[in-house]
C-alpha cells in the first residue's frame, strides 16, 4: 500500500510538470496560429493583385518587348514595370520552389 501511495505522489508530480509543459506548448501554438492567420489574411489581399498583374503581363506580345528593347533610354514607367516584372518572376519562382519543397 505504501508503494502505491509513493507511486501516486510521483505520478501527480509528473502530471503537474506535463501540465505546465502543455500550457507552454499551447501558448506557443496559439502564437504561431495567430501569425499564420495574419499571413493568410495578408496573402488573401495580395493574391488578387498578383493575378491581375500576371493577367496584364500575359497580354504583352513579342513585338511589345522588342519595342522596349530597342529603346536606348526607356521612360521611367517602362523601367519600373520591367523591374517589377523581374521581381514578381523571382518571387513566383521562389514561392513555387518553397511550395514543392514543403510537400516532400
Amino acid at each position: 500500500m505504501i508503494k502505491i501511495e509513493q507511486d501516486t505522489i510521483q505520478v501527480e508530480r509528473k502530471q503537474e510538470l506535463v501540465a505546465a509543459d502543455e500550457a507552454v506548448a499551447n501558448k506557443k501554438f496559439a502564437d504561431a496560429q495567430a501569425i499564420k492567420d495574419d499571413c493568410e489574411k495578408e496573402l488573401a489581399k495580395a493574391v488578387p493583385a498578383l493575378n491581375a498583374a500576371t493577367d496584364a503581363l500575359n497580354t504583352l506580345k513579342q513585338d511589345d518587348i522588342r519595342v522596349v528593347k530597342a529603346m536606348k533610354n526607356p521612360p521611367s514607367g517602362v523601367k519600373l514595370v520591367s523591374i517589377t516584372y523581374q521581381m514578381m518572376t523571382l518571387v513566383m519562382k521562389s514561392a513555387h520552389l518553397n511550395l514543392h519543397s514543403d510537400s516532400t
